[in-house]
């Protein structure tokens, strides 16, 4: 049986951080993205964070709004490993899904402040992430599901639905302490 944890929360929380976490602890980390990644390769798509939203919420209305996580389950059975995080669950029907799916599941909401978010994605300067905080705020609002129908976007949802929430308002070592201090001992490796 896999002990797995999910993660949500609006872009730029700290979500890597928990994941670079569980990895140094021995989870294997799958990303909601690298399954639409694959998706936008196969369609011919050039990847920015509006076609990485388009294409999973088309997934999700075309095949069943509980898809990406189907196909990361399917991933995660396969590879028989004990330890393993998903990162990126934007739509409550995901997690339904992992719920009803896997056996030791846990979901980890990560927030902060927009004001802290948009200061760390200007920090990890990723192509895909927005440059102005215009751009941030539209983004910001699809990301938690405003306009968004039932196969989108609903990191707000997701995180109402989240075992746990970790506030990051201070530094990386924080963060870590906090994330250390709520992990469940069900969900820690075996020493």
């Amino acid at each position: 049986m896999t002990k797995v944890i999910g993660l949500t929360g609006p872009m730029g929380s700290g979500k890597g951080t928990i994941v670079k976490l569980l990895q140094e602890m021995g989870y294997k980390s799958f990303k909601y993205s690298d399954v639409i990644r694959e998706e936008l390769k196969t369609r011919g798509i050039k990847e920015t964070r509006n076609t990485l939203q388009d294409v999973g919420n088309d997934l999700r209305e075309k095949h069943g709004a509980y898809v990406l996580s189907q196909r990361l389950v399917d991933i995660i059975k396969k590879c028989k490993i004990p330890l393993a995080v998903v990162d990126g669950v934007r739509n409550p029907k995901e997690v339904i899904f992992l719920r009803q799916n896997l056996d030791d599941f846990i979901l980890l909401g990560i927030t902060a402040s927009p004001d802290t978010r948009f200061k760390l994605i200007k920090q990890r300067n990723r192509p895909s992430d927005p440059k102005t905080r215009a751009e941030f705020d539209r983004l910001e609002k699809r990301d938690r599901g405003e306009g968004e129908g039932e196969y989108g976007q609903q990191v707000q949802a997701c995180l109402s639905m989240a075992d746990i929430i970790i506030e990051n308002e201070g530094t990386v070592e924080e963060l870590k302490n906090k994330f250390q201090k709520v992990l469940p001992s069900k969900q820690r490796k075996k020493q």
